[in-house]
């Protein structure tokens, strides 16, 4: 039941924050600013330092406010050990039956990167809950409509290259939802903890997809 109420969330909030630092300190007043600007849903990449400690104290601290997943997951091991310290959901970037069949195992939403319609239907009927389209930003939101056409089951996360000017127009081609990393959360922001700069930029995000 969780995880089809993590599903629907995704769904009706429509955007995904990654967080992928250099450091890992000041990660909570990252979340804490998109929290205050709407933005609840957040994948933790596997690239920033102390990822699992920082998905495991999101999880317990915001238990109830965060949906929190993790990024760049490339084996079976790591996404137990991400679902082991709390996450809801697993991104990786690419499609590997081993890790779609682990989520299904533990009952975790599963998000493997594709690219072409075949790699999206395979991980589709491998029982993956959404596939990501990466890099989204250099296809452009008519390859998401393109995809859509022949395939209109398949709930699709545009990922890389998203931003203000986009946004809702990959929604608009029939995106599920977007995940978006460094023009929503920059590691420059990050890194000097501009917490403000963030929450002004997930503000902007959530009024472009506001009604889409």
């Amino acid at each position: 039941m969780d995880k089809i109420k993590n599903i629907d969330l995704v769904v009706k909030k429509k955007i995904i924050a990654i967080i992928r630092a250099d450091v890992s300190k000041g990660i909570e007043g990252v979340v804490e600013a998109l929290c205050n600007s709407g933005i609840n849903i957040i994948e933790i990449s596997f690239n920033t330092p102390c990822a699992l400690q920082l998905i495991e104290e999101i999880s317990k601290k915001n238990e109830n406010e965060v949906l929190v997943g993790a990024g760049t997951v490339i084996d079976s091991e790591t996404a137990v050990s991400a679902i082991s310290a709390g996450s809801k959901f697993i991104v990786s970037p690419i499609y590997k039956q081993e890790i779609v069949k682990t989520c299904l195992r533990y009952n975790i939403v599963s998000v493997p990167g594709v690219l072409t319609p075949g790699e999206a239907l395979t991980a589709h009927e491998a029982g993956a809950d959404f596939v990501k389209i990466f890099p989204a930003g250099n296809l452009g939101p008519a390859y998401i409509k393109a995809i859509k056409a022949p395939l209109p089951h398949l709930q699709i996360i545009p990922v890389g290259g998203i931003n203000i000017d986009n946004a809702r127009a990959f929604l608009e081609s029939g995106a599920a939802a977007l995940a978006i990393g460094g023009s929503l959360v920059s590691k420059e922001d990050i890194r000097i903890r501009d917490y403000k700069a963030i929450e002004k930029k997930a503000k902007m995000f959530v009024d472009c997809i506001r009604g889409s």
